[in-house]
């Protein structure tokens, strides 16, 4: 669903030498993902009034999607549906007799007569198995007063987990 919102976002006076764009959608993602101003007297902050899109989605364990897959390694597959690229499918949720071929940078399922592959840009089929919601924030002492930091860490805010071992799962074109 594809929502329209309108809303006041205030900027600390800290980030004034930032890129507006940047720190309102840093501000934008923390309040909604778990340029004039008026700066108001008292707190030193400068409030926006923004309007943006929020694509508001999240998926239901054992929903099957179809997404592109925008990377690979040894730990696993990550998938990208375009609006959202933080869906990982690890090593172990892939079909039995899946192996990793580092040479040529892609997975293959080794079937008795066939081997099937799983490469960068590749459309697949994969079921939700589990997301995972990490918090963010860093709410210890005055940054839990002054409304919080986002944590910087590499870890996305929410993820999910996908699988690719079963019938009907895996590279599109394997079920043609």
């Amino acid at each position: 669903m594809l929502s329209t919102l309108s809303d006041v976002i205030p900027i600390q006076p800290k980030h004034f030498s930032r890129p507006t764009n940047l720190t309102l959608e840093d501000a934008i993602n923390a309040k909604y993902a778990n340029p004039d101003g008026t700066i108001k007297y008292g707190d030193g902050n400068s409030y926006v009034q923004v309007e943006f899109n929020l694509i508001v989605w999240r998926p239901f364990r054992g929903e099957v999607l179809v997404g592109r897959i925008k990377g690979v390694g040894a730990e696993g597959i990550k998938v990208s549906l375009g609006f959202f690229e933080d869906i990982f499918i690890p090593a172990s949720e892939l079909f039995e007799g899946t192996e990793f071929d580092a040479t040529q940078g892609g997975w293959i399922w080794h079937q008795e007569d066939i081997d099937l592959y799983l490469d960068v840009d590749d459309t697949i089929r994969f079921r939700i198995e589990d997301e995972v919601f990490t918090d963010k924030r860093l709410m210890t002492g005055r940054a839990a007063k002054e409304g919080a930091e986002l944590v910087k860490d590499g870890i996305p805010p929410y993820h999910v987990i996908g699988s690719c071992s079963r019938e009907g799962l895996g590279n599109v074109k394997w079920w043609e």
